[in-house]
């Protein structure tokens, strides 16, 4: 395969198996400059609150646009943007297509593509792993969010404990590492993940960069995570790599090459 991607990101992701991110992108923000700063505060606090759900018409434009029955090797990740929400939206996906819109470019049930070619990640969200039969133990993958102030760590193995612990062992490396690994299909990112996820052990990290396209992998900033002041050994801490500056522009292609 080529790493390099001269065509248009979702023709490149399918032909290079390379995934796509979409990080987390919450709405546009209130402009509050003419209100009190106790009614500031409540709409501050609303769009805080329902910031990652506004993923969901992301979620609900990439399956109805046809574009996973298009490119069947197409893997999309909903980045940061927490589970709870979206089995309800497939259900809702499926319902609506099942009532009034069947004439869609779609062959299977929108949920099916979720399951097929959809990932998502989180931090912390107790009612979503509770709704992981509906998601998929194949299709979520937890990340601490280092180095970000809001993320977990490095409180993560109090968190996977508390959320995860009553999973089979099978199912929480699953969602702690080997989903990530297996997304990744890049044996030098595998061996990274598998092992420390430290710097230095990532060397197919910059070739995801040169892509131009955002994927998951270790963090090639974040330092060694297996430290035994960090507790146990999880061989999976995982930040999910991102760049706004081509997350706009690569959201902004993508989209636009569903509409041709």
């Amino acid at each position: 395969r080529s790493w390099k991607c001269t065509g248009m990101p979702v023709s490149c992701a399918h032909e290079t198996g390379i995934p796509v991110h979409f990080h987390t992108i919450g709405g546009r923000s209130p402009d509050v400059t003419k209100m009190p700063t106790h009614i500031q505060r409540r709409v501050f606090a609303v769009h805080i609150t329902g910031f990652q759900m506004h993923m969901s018409a992301m979620l609900m434009g990439l399956i109805f646009s046809g574009a996973p029955e298009r490119y069947p090797n197409l893997k999309i990740v909903i980045g940061e943007a927490g589970l709870g929400w979206i089995p309800y939206v497939l259900q809702h996906m499926d319902l609506e297509w099942e009532d009034q819109f069947k004439d869609l470019d779609l062959k299977m049930k929108p949920s099916e593509y979720w399951h097929r070619q959809f990932y998502a990640t989180y931090q912390t969200d107790p009612v979503g792993i509770e709704l992981l039969k509906h998601l998929g133990e194949d299709n979520v993958m937890w990340g601490s969010d280092f180095p970000h102030p809001d993320g977990i760590w490095p409180d993560s193995k109090e968190f996977i404990d508390r959320e995860l612990g009553p999973l089979p062992a099978a199912v929480r490396q699953k969602v702690v590492r080997d989903n990530a690994a297996k997304l990744a299909a890049n044996k030098d990112i595998v061996a990274a993940i598998g092992s420390s996820c430290s710097s230095e052990a990532v060397p197919g990290a910059p070739i995801l960069w040169k892509a131009g396209i955002v994927t998951v992998s270790p963090s090639n900033t974040a330092p060694r995570l297996t430290a035994p002041d960090r507790g146990a050994d999880y061989g999976g801490y995982m930040r999910t790599a991102h760049n706004d500056s081509v997350q706009g522009r690569v959201a902004a292609e993508f989209l636009s090459a569903l509409e041709k």
